[in-house]
């Protein structure tokens, strides 16, 4: 798995796309949306879970965010490949128009989200 660290996310979209063509293939683009909406809301319930606003019940396992998250980007990562967009492209398009966009106001307003953040409780551990 170390070796994997330095992958590209290109070279990501591409095992994605030999892992789901062994399982018959990408799903139908509303289909792939679908499943993004439920990992979204898998997510959700696992922050609930996480911070104890639901507890859990008798005998379950504490959530997994990370693996949440994971299943999340990975159905993104379907949609890229039934759009036939590079993911690459369009992260990179988007943090291009994020800095663009954000130039002047993200300096404004640093000091006071990174106060909040600070204040927001534990952190997910993501470097595994």
């Amino acid at each position: 798995m170390e070796k994997d660290r330095e992958i590209s996310l290109e070279a990501i979209q591409a095992k994605i796309f030999e892992q789901t063509q062994k399982c018959g293939g990408l799903w139908q683009e509303n289909a792939i949306y679908r499943q993004i909406v439920s990992e979204v809301g898998e997510l959700g319930d696992a922050m609930n879970k996480d911070d104890l606003t639901k507890p859990l019940k008798p005998g379950e396992a504490p959530p997994d965010m990370e693996m949440e998250i994971a299943d999340i980007f990975y159905a993104l990562t379907c949609f890229t490949l039934r759009k036939g967009c590079s993911l690459t492209d369009v992260v990179l398009r988007k943090i291009r128009i994020n800095e663009e966009r954000d130039k002047e106001r993200f300096e404004k307003e640093r000091r006071g989200k990174n106060e909040r953040n600070s204040r927001s409780g534990k952190k997910m551990d993501c470097r595994n």
